[in-house]
């Protein structure tokens, strides 16, 4: 089966046309989901990191793919949000992708909300990714738009990065 079958493509509502490949936050998790284990990775959701200096109970990154070799050490730590996110939510992700010590880190954008119609850009015209990265500053952050992961090689160049960071067995 192919990573991207069933994923995305959907009906849209008031006949308002829907960006092509965009997903929404739960097939954008599936399609991460889906290339970590075809990769061999082990796939967790809601993966629990050291509290940080926000002092917040909850601490978890929405994805990791991990190496079975280092099953506690993520190679790669993911967290999805919307592409008008909030900038306390990115400052929350970063604090948590920075925590959870994977090699690679990534916030993936979805577009489409959860009643198929797009979600809002981000404020002042900004793009969605120039919005992110003004708000992540100088973080070692990769910012993937949900189009851009389901695009001929794109979850797969992901995939490839992860690879060459994984622990040598």
């Amino acid at each position: 089966m192919n990573l991207r079958t069933g994923l995305g493509r959907y009906v849209p509502r008031d006949n308002v046309e829907l960006t092509t490949n965009a997903l929404t936050l739960h097939d954008l998790g599936e399609l991460i989901r889906r290339a970590g284990l075809r990769s061999g990775f082990i796939v967790e959701t809601q993966f629990s990191v050291p509290r940080g200096e926000s002092g917040k109970n909850v601490r978890k990154v929405d994805f990791v793919w991990l190496d079975e070799s280092r099953p506690q050490k993520p190679v790669v730590a993911f967290e999805l949000e919307g592409r008008d996110v909030y900038p306390q939510s990115l400052k929350n992700d970063v604090s948590r992708l920075r925590a959870s010590d994977a090699k690679l880190k990534v916030l993936a954008l979805y577009q489409v909300d959860h009643d198929r119609t797009m979600m809002g850009s981000p404020p002042y015209g900004c793009a969605p990714k120039a919005w992110v990265k003004r708000h992540v500053g100088a973080a070692k952050i990769v910012v993937f738009l949900d189009e851009e992961l389901m695009a001929k090689d794109g979850i797969e160049r992901v995939v490839t990065e992860a690879r060459e960071l994984a622990p040598r067995r």
